[in-house]
């Protein structure tokens, strides 16, 4: 599955566990719902900032997305530590080790 279908799924995916609707996230997330269905049917994928802010409100189950973008668990780890350390995420965005497998 090339990257940006595995992406877009991965964006579907913590959208439906956070129990939002497209709407819904794109309110939540400060974006038109025209470019998260753009994301989630693999036409565009997020650039650098809206990552960063994607990752703060998936909190948990970013390292779906990490994966997906085709990250090792140990390339995860470090990321999320720096975006820690950073103040982008206010506490471990992923544990790689604990987290579901990415989604099919």
């Amino acid at each position: 599955m090339p990257q940006n279908q595995r992406v877009a799924k991965a964006i579907a995916e913590i959208r439906s566990k956070l129990g939002l609707s497209q709407n819904q996230f794109a309110v939540k997330f400060g974006i038109n719902v025209s470019t998260l269905r753009a994301w989630e049917q693999g036409i565009n994928e997020p650039d650098l900032a809206s990552l960063a802010t994607l990752l703060r409100i998936a909190g948990r189950q970013s390292v779906l997305i990490l994966r997906a973008m085709g990250l090792t668990d140990q390339e995860i780890a470090i990321m999320c530590a720096g975006l820690t350390r950073g103040g982008i995420v206010r506490s471990g965005c992923a544990d790689p080790a604990t987290e579901q497998e990415e989604p099919k």
